[in-house]
């Protein structure tokens, strides 16, 4: 099912994920691959805080497309139609390093630095724009299998819909 413009458009692929307001699926455009976060406003729509949920999409979209940091997904398009809210996403396969955690158990000690040694690389950068993540938590730090080496995991901090802006000491977004 195309999405996007028409003249290079996305191809919706499988399910991959689902989360509290949105759903995540593997697109692609071309050759190139892509993950997609998929809100259905109307869905929104029910719900008592439905201002609030879309601030927190536009939020999301609007901090992702200017960061770019390594450790960091990357957000490339963000479309918007009367019953959707579509966020293009760079594909990172490895799942959450909460299942990593949950299913092959403790880290050894130099996997565990080397991975908090990227979460600390990302935070500082979003810090560093005047940006706090406020859900870093495991389910929110993906594993890039194209980039990880035996034994050295490679992750990208994810899921920016609780960030808060931060402007001369005052926070810019209320909750």
């Amino acid at each position: 099912q195309p999405f996007g413009c028409t003249d290079a458009p996305y191809t919706l692929h499988e399910l991959l994920g689902r989360g509290a307001t949105a759903r995540v699926h593997r697109c692609s455009r071309g050759a190139e691959q892509f993950a997609v976060k998929v809100v259905e406003l109307g869905h929104l729509r029910m719900q008592t805080q439905y201002g609030h949920l879309v601030k927190m999409m536009h939020r999301e979209a609007s901090l992702l497309m200017n960061l770019r940091h390594s450790n960091i997904v990357q957000m490339r398009n963000v479309f918007e139609t009367p019953s959707q809210l579509l966020l293009v996403l760079d594909l990172v396969e490895g799942g959450e390093l909460f299942d990593h955690i949950a299913t092959k158990g403790r880290m050894k000690d130099d996997e565990a630095r080397h991975v908090f040694v990227q979460v600390a690389e990302a935070v500082g950068y979003i810090h560093s724009k005047d940006i706090v993540h406020r859900d870093l938590k495991l389910e929110n730090i993906l594993i890039d299998v194209a980039a990880s080496r035996p034994g050295l995991l490679a992750v990208k901090v994810s899921d920016f819909g609780h960030s808060k802006l931060i402007r001369d000491g005052y926070t810019c977004a209320r909750t």
